[in-house]
């Protein structure tokens, strides 16, 4: 509820702005990692949680993110660790209908470990990813309820009558790419590499995207 709280707020500021705050919304997205390299070795698997704040012109779209994977490790590796990573996506869509979407998009982010065996390990990230999405403009007001949302999203049910502003919420797939170059904190000898594979489900809303 919170989030759906925080990005409420966000789309009534882009909504009732000024016209520079076109294109501004909020996603939000949950699914799965899976990592291969040195990192595989402690974690090589775990569930991914990440939101982000972009902004979309025409085809074209940039969004900052926050992600986490996280996992216990197992009976083997009680101490996993539980990667924090952040950065920038460059997306470019594709229209197939009026309601559905591809996109390809790629990432420059940064690696933090802060807990597990890897604590204090961090680096650069570069990565690549693909996915679709299906849109539609809904009220404001049912953001409150998301099936109602839904429904208004891939429905003509809540374009009848006055329900105050409108705009655009999407359901979306994606998969992608992540390779990091891991380095310790406190020298600049000891490195370990990272491929992340992640897929996920999400949402986003905003004034337009």
């Amino acid at each position: 509820m919170r989030c759906l709280g925080i990005a409420a707020a966000l789309f009534v500021l882009a909504s009732v702005g000024t016209a520079r705050a076109d294109g501004l919304y909020f996603s939000e997205r949950f699914g799965g990692t899976s990592f291969d390299n040195d990192l595989a070795a402690y974690e090589d698997g775990a569930f991914h949680f990440r939101v982000g704040l972009g902004y979309r012109a025409s085809r074209i779209s940039f969004e900052a993110w926050f992600g986490m994977d996280d996992s216990d490790g197992g009976a083997y590796v009680p101490e996993a660790p539980n990667p924090v990573t952040y950065g920038m996506d460059f997306k470019y869509a594709a229209p197939i209908t009026k309601r559905i979407e591809v996109y390809a998009r790629a990432s420059i982010s940064r690696m933090e470990v802060d807990g597990g065996i890897l604590s204090g390990y961090g680096g650069r990230g570069l990565g690549v990813g693909t996915g679709a999405q299906i849109k539609g403009k809904v009220p404001v007001v049912t953001m409150l309820y998301p099936p109602l949302m839904i429904i208004c999203a891939v429905s003509k049910i809540c374009e009848q009558g006055k329900l105050g502003p409108r705009g655009t919420v999407a359901l979306y797939v994606d998969q992608g790419y992540d390779f990091y170059r891991l380095h310790r904190a406190w020298d600049s000898f000891g490195s370990s590499d990272a491929e992340a594979r992640r897929w996920s489900i999400g949402f986003a809303f905003g004034s337009d995207f």
